[in-house]
């Protein structure tokens, strides 16, 4: 599916009006931004056959439109969605499968911040982290970053904004600890490139 199809997302009022929105009494799906969702749309079409990590789900917006880039270039990688929270699992499930993207998102029910252990998950493209909105991020960058292929992403959401700070502060530290440094900054997301 083209990212243009996708816009509605963005328009509370066309998703209040969407059977999700009558049905679950929603009034967003999505949390980013529509230039961050084209971001990661165009990012997971180039990476459409590697496999991607998604740390905080929500509603499931953004597992659609990595997984509408997936499934539009015919690519063989999986999302790998990752969510504690049993508060939106069935909405998730019911919206993604009902846009066409389920055969590309595994959903799981597990703690970001430790590796899920019933899964191997490998030829990890990029890992957007979404589910720490504190310094406690810092457990999910030491956790993942090592899963992540050479040359392959880091996408922190919630980068540079006052109210989330701790996150901005783990992004800062761990670039500097890991000799590393912010590559893009695309809204609210930070982009770090892993050289190795």
């Amino acid at each position: 599916m083209k990212f243009g199809k996708l816009l509605w997302m963005f328009n509370s009022s066309k998703v209040r009006a969407s059977k999700w929105g009558k049905k679950y009494k929603v009034k967003t799906i999505i949390i980013q931004k529509e230039e961050e969702a084209k971001f990661l749309y165009k990012l997971a079409s180039k990476y459409a056959n590697y496999n991607i990590v998604e740390l905080g789900r929500k509603y499931g917006g953004s597992a659609v439109v990595m997984g509408s880039a997936l499934r539009r270039e015919g690519g063989t990688g999986r999302i790998y969605s990752v969510d504690l929270s049993e508060d939106h699992y069935e909405f998730s499930k019911e919206f993604i499968r009902d846009m066409g993207c389920l055969d590309y998102v595994e959903l799981i029910k597990s703690n970001s911040q430790v590796y899920p252990l019933d899964y191997e998950i490998n030829d990890v493209a990029f890992v957007l982290f979404d589910a720490t909105h504190d310094y406690d991020i810092m457990k999910e960058f030491n956790v993942w970053y090592d899963r992540i292929m050479p040359n392959g992403y880091m996408i922190i959401h919630d980068y540079g904004m006052e109210k989330h700070e701790g996150v901005t502060r783990a992004v800062d530290d761990f670039v500097v600890q890991h000799g590393l440094k912010i590559s893009d900054k695309v809204g609210r997301i930070a982009v770090i490139r892993k050289l190795k």
